[in-house]
């Protein structure tokens, strides 16, 4: 896709979450907690998982070598306005001093993915009294240029390039291959990625360094299998899995990783429950008829990346 596309785009809004009981948001603390909350979902970590909400997208532009930018983004609470009566208490809250705070670790979560620029809407004045109830604007009127989110801005324009913090730290052993997946397809996640033909399973990996790395995954379960593993959307290379009762180590490979986040995608060839290896399972999603069977798929418990 790098060939055809520059990047992706997203809108990564944050808004405030449900509300604290059925009457609405009370006050404005009750309003920046939900904020806080919700732009913890974004935030980039080493182990990061599903649960985030720009783990996938960082692991599409790693993946296949795409610029990640926001065409649009900031704090949202338009939806919800629109729906509570208490609109004060939303003005409010994006006037108090903890919104900075809030605001800079929100664009730091942002550019903490390595992504590039977010564009904040409305960067300039934008009525905060409507019908609706939108908040969006950096402020709500351009005679008062210091607010809060607007002095947050400006603070991140001025922070020195921010270090790439999202993805599984590599070199690494023994990466665990359920609590760092940030995506694929039916999988099942037990004490492991269990394994099914043409299943996928998607890894987020940050090589701070470009180099050389020796790649090798350990798995188990009643059935043996051969899994394709590919980088950065790179030569499929295709190891076999032994059965076996207790983790072993798979064949390795060399690959190579570019500076940053890389993206590392598994997909299940065979799981040896059909005579016909190369045939899509009809009950892939269904675990319980696979344990009824007595048929179990392999499972990938760990995979590790060692530098050369």
């Amino acid at each position: 896709p790098n060939k055809f596309f520059y990047g992706v785009a997203v809108a990564p809004y944050f808004g405030t979450g449900k509300p604290p009981s059925k009457s609405g948001w009370q006050n404005p603390q009750q309003v920046l907690n939900g904020f806080k909350a919700y732009i913890e979902e974004f935030k980039p970590s080493a182990n990061v998982s599903r649960g985030n909400r720009l783990a996938r997208t960082a692991f599409n532009g790693a993946y296949y070598n795409l610029a990640v930018h926001s065409y649009e983004g900031g704090s949202d609470t338009g939806v919800i306005m629109g729906k509570d009566p208490n609109h004060g208490v939303f003005k409010a809250a994006e006037l108090m001093p903890e919104m900075e705070t809030i605001t800079y670790q929100y664009l730091q979560y942002w550019y903490g993915w390595g992504f590039a620029e977010l564009n904040w809407f409305v960067c300039c004045a934008d009525s905060w009294v409507n019908s609706h109830g939108f908040t969006w604007g950096l402020t709500y009127d351009m005679l008062h240029p210091n607010t809060p989110k607007y002095t947050a801005v400006q603070k991140m324009v001025n922070t020195s390039t921010q270090a790439v913090v999202g993805g599984t730290i590599v070199p690494a052993t023994k990466i665990n291959a359920t609590s760092t997946i940030v995506g694929g397809k039916n999988n099942y996640l037990g004490h492991g990625w269990h394994a099914r033909a043409n299943e996928t399973a998607q890894y987020l990996l940050n090589s701070p360094t470009a180099g050389t790395f020796k790649f090798h995954v350990a798995s188990s379960g009643a059935a043996s299998g051969t899994l394709g593993v590919q980088f950065n959307n790179n030569k499929m290379e295709v190891v076999t899995t032994s059965k076996s009762t207790s983790p072993v180590a798979s064949q390795s490979f060399e690959v190579s990783l570019h500076k940053g986040l890389n993206g590392l995608l598994f997909t299940a060839l065979c799981d040896q429950r059909n005579s016909n290896c190369n045939t899509k399972l009809q009950d892939e999603g269904d675990f319980l008829l696979i344990k009824r069977v007595k048929k179990a798929p392999f499972a990938i418990w760990t995979f590790s990346l060692t530098k050369l």
